[in-house]
């Protein structure tokens, strides 16, 4: 069974018939109650889940991904729109790169002779440095249940706690394909369309940066975490979460290579031609997107 959230342009933005951008307000509230319920209709309309630790883990990373939602929603109110960037000033003034999953300050002091629990101590650590973190208090809100990497694979060899990279499309870019990223809510023509956060199993011991398509040149760059059936969970910035299921056996056979700890990078299958790329493609909105021909 194929699981596909339909995306359409609502309330949080759109376009009309001249191709000019609508925008409409919304509060953190409003957000909250709505993919809320959006999460409650998604659990009842997947009878595809019948094992009970698939359906706990598919909800308990949906709420996951919602929390990370609401604490993108909120970083921006509270600094003038600004989308999370790939480096912060934190409270203490000090300037930090935001590598993990270009979104926390990163864990990269995790090496072979490492016990798991040092090894997520660090990732804790990084994250609790991160600007999401005045809003989550949770560091638990990083990982799919899905995700076994922790028990899986050894300490530097494959290892990895948290689940979830941000689209190198959300906030400014660290130039690594994209010319230019939305930097401020209010930049975003499509919020249905534009995936903030996706499930990524980094075989390099935690999610390095964001997660990158490639755009100058078409192609795949990064893998994806196949945490739910051979599925992987995305978050939108106008608040939906949903699951989408690869068709592509090159999609499937690398992003299974990575949760194994391999690195699968820029694998071929990438292009017009291949319904896995194309819908990445159209939802990898940017300032600079064109269609895919």
């Amino acid at each position: 069974m194929k699981i596909q959230t339909h995306h359409t342009s609502g309330r949080s933005g759109g376009r009309n018939q001249l191709g000019k951008v609508r925008r409409f307000g919304f509060t953190v509230t409003e957000l909250s109650m709505t993919i809320a319920a959006i999460g409650a209709l998604a659990l009842v309309a997947i009878p595809g889940f019948a094992n009970t630790q698939l359906r706990s883990a598919f909800a308990v990373c949906m709420g996951n991904q919602r929390q990370l939602i609401q604490s993108v929603h909120s970083f921006a109110q509270d600094n003038q729109d600004v989308l999370v960037p790939n480096s912060y000033r934190g409270p203490d003034g000090v300037s930090i790169s935001l590598v993990g999953g270009g979104f926390w300050a990163g864990a990269d002091g995790i090496k072979v002779g490492m016990t798991a629990e040092e090894a997520l101590k660090t990732v804790q650590d990084g994250f609790r440095k991160g600007p999401l973190w005045p809003y989550l208090k949770s560091t638990e809100s990083v990982h799919c249940p899905g995700d076994e990497r922790m028990s899986l694979r050894r300490v530097g060899s494959g290892w990895g706690y948290d689940s979830y990279s941000k689209s190198e499309t959300i906030g400014k870019t660290s130039g690594f394909d994209l010319r230019r990223g939305f930097e401020r809510i209010a930049e975003v023509s499509d919020p249905s369309m534009s995936f903030v956060f996706c499930e990524e199993a980094d075989p390099r011991n935690y999610n390095l940066g964001t997660w990158v398509l490639g755009t100058s040149n078409p192609g795949w760059i990064n893998a994806f975490g196949l945490f739910h059936d051979n599925g992987t969970m995305f978050a939108f910035l106008d608040g939906n979460v949903g699951l989408h299921r690869w068709r592509d056996a090159r999609t499937l056979r690398a992003s299974t290579d990575s949760m194994k700890g391999i690195a699968s990078f820029s694998w071929a299958g990438g292009g017009a031609r291949n319904p896995d790329f194309r819908w990445v493609w159209d939802r990898y909105l940017h300032p600079d997107w064109k269609p895919l021909q």
